[in-house]
């Protein structure tokens, strides 16, 4: 869930191109924001404290390859 949550996120650059009007462009994005919160926020509880606590002491964007790290040793 966490990986998926950066999806949204990438995607949000692209909303002018996506979306006509300034009113679908700021319901687009919002919803892109939402949804992006909504798959980080239940993956990172998913994940547990030990991700949460590396994620803490390393900073967000060390905790990638960590995730991949844990997801390749229990696979």
């Amino acid at each position: 869930m966490i990986l998926l949550s950066f999806f949204p996120w990438l995607v949000l650059p692209a909303v002018p191109w996506l979306a006509t009007g300034a009113k679908a462009q700021a319901s687009l994005a919002g919803a892109l924001v939402i949804l992006g919160e909504l798959l980080f926020w239940p993956g990172v509880a998913l994940a547990g404290k030990d991700v949460w606590e590396a994620a803490k002491s390393k900073g967000w964007k060390h905790i990638l390859p960590d995730l991949l790290k844990r997801l390749r040793s229990e696979g």
